[in-house]
């Protein structure tokens, strides 16, 4: 993942489905780290993708939120998809604890 920044404008996607499908490969990593993790395998890769994705959660917050807008040459991405991204991180977690939960009996 490159970041926000539309570097390659020439592919079929014209440069701007970059950031989604970025943030969308990250959280699939994570997603699947979070499965492994309630595998009971692999668990301490999590916290690396953890760590990743907040670093990527915060640099998209602080783009999007500038008062001057997305800096020049950066893909656009609408509020709207970030926020929704910015949701989806926390969900993933979230899901993952209750299922882990549920499993060990803890309820």
């Amino acid at each position: 993942m490159t970041g926000l920044r539309a570097r390659d404008r020439g592919g079929p996607a014209g440069g701007h489905a970059g950031p989604r499908r970025g943030l969308a490969a990250v959280l699939a990593v994570a997603a699947g780290l979070e499965w492994l993790a309630y595998r009971e395998r692999w668990l301490p890769l999590r916290w690396w993708a953890a760590a990743l994705l907040d670093a990527v959660a915060f640099l998209i917050a602080a783009v999007v939120a500038r008062p001057q807008g997305l800096p020049e040459g950066y893909a656009p991405l609408a509020p709207g998809a970030a926020a929704g991204a910015l949701l989806a991180l926390p969900a993933l977690y979230v899901v993952s604890l209750a299922a882990r939960t549920l499993r060990r009996g803890g309820w």
